[in-house]
């Protein structure tokens, strides 16, 4: 089959449908599984601002993988307990059109009041350009990833990645920072560990 790092709305279509999925849904998880699910973490993107200097015309038909797509998707295995809100935030690409994701994200989220979003930040974003951002219904913190780091991007410490006026404005908002820990060993990683300490302490 086709390797590929990053996602293409159409391939993900029938993701999920197989018989057996349902089979094992139903008689292994659907009875542990609650009526009321909280997808906690959840991507929606379009593949032009993932891929801003390709051809459109080489995508697939299906562009935007929106908020719909990824209830439609989970339904279709998990039926009516599938979750029906979540916290979502962009795909994290480098090179990807970050102001693009970022409002196409604040407008899945006008169309769905119950659901959150985490707006997608990097060490070239200032506070000043995103301020805008901050005020729209639904966001409720950031999501900062590595491939926005130089260098060797799965060996730099968050700090290299994740700018502090993140953590400023999460502290004054009550806002989550969505965190996924790179380094030799992510979480048991003592450098991981000494930053978490000490922004937490900072932040608390």
């Amino acid at each position: 089959s086709k390797q590929r790092s990053q996602p293409l709305a159409g391939d993900i279509e029938n993701e999920g449908r197989s018989d057996e999925d349902k089979a094992l849904f139903a008689a292994e998880l659907r009875e542990f599984v609650p009526d009321s699910v909280f997808d906690s973490h959840a991507h929606c993107y379009r593949l032009t601002d993932m891929h801003p200097d390709s051809d459109p015309q080489g995508f697939p038909d299906t562009v935007e993988y929106g908020i719909t797509s990824a209830f439609e998707r989970m339904a279709a295995w998990m039926g009516e307990r599938a979750p029906k809100a979540g916290l979502f935030f962009p795909f994290p690409r480098k090179g990807m059109n970050r102001e693009g994701a970022n409002t196409f994200l604040i407008d899945q989220l006008h169309r769905y009041p119950d659901s959150r979003g985490l707006l997608l930040a990097t060490p070239e974003d200032s506070l000043s350009a995103m301020a805008p951002l901050l005020e729209a219904s639904g966001i409720a913190g950031f999501k900062t990833y590595h491939v926005f780091a130089s260098g060797d991007t799965f060996n730099q410490p968050v700090g290299q990645w994740t700018p502090e006026w993140v953590w400023e404005v999460a502290q004054e908002r009550g806002w989550a920072i969505m965190l996924h820990l790179v380094l030799p060993n992510a979480l048991a990683d003592p450098e991981n560990q000494r930053y978490i300490v000490e922004y937490c302490l900072r932040y608390p």
